[in-house]
């Protein structure tokens, strides 16, 4: 039987950090993306590492989702799960997603690992692929949408 897991404990309020101006230019705001989803993966695989896990393999299905849930998330200015995850999702034996808000990936990376239930997901021995998406709001404020998977 298929399991889902979700962390439903949201990161409303976050420690504020000054991340500097925002650009303008639409392709300054890509490569911003780009980076911060990096970082999740990164934050998220040196975690795994520590705890003796293998680091999670990268999904472009997975991202593509996380994405375009992060997205709506920050045009709609909250936090919410993604109800349709288990339907967008393919091929999936296990899955699971983090969601979180803040001013800057790592306090929303910290927060997540001080977290019972997203540090589950960041570290359980299950999962072995993953997606990161983030989008900012009209304010700055970023969200991100983790979305982990364990294939069929």
């Amino acid at each position: 039987m298929p399991v889902c897991r979700r962390s439903f404990f949201t990161l409303v309020s976050l420690v504020s950090i000054i991340t500097g101006a925002t650009s303008a230019f639409s392709g300054d705001a890509a490569w911003a993306g780009i980076r911060s989803r990096q970082a999740f993966v990164s934050d998220t695989n040196q975690a795994r590492v520590n705890h003796d896990r293998r680091v999670y393999q990268v999904s472009s299905g997975l991202t593509q989702v996380a994405q375009q849930w992060a997205e709506w998330m920050a045009r709609h200015h909250r936090l919410e799960h993604n109800p349709n995850l288990e339907t967008q999702v393919h091929n999936w034996q296990d899955i699971g997603e983090n969601i979180g808000d803040g001013q800057a990936e790592s306090p929303i990376h910290r927060a997540f690992m001080h977290d019972q239930y997203h540090r589950d997901n960041i570290l359980s021995p299950d999962y072995t692929q993953v997606g990161i998406g983030t989008a900012r709001d009209s304010s700055g404020r970023l969200y991100v949408d983790e979305v982990f998977r364990r294939p069929s």
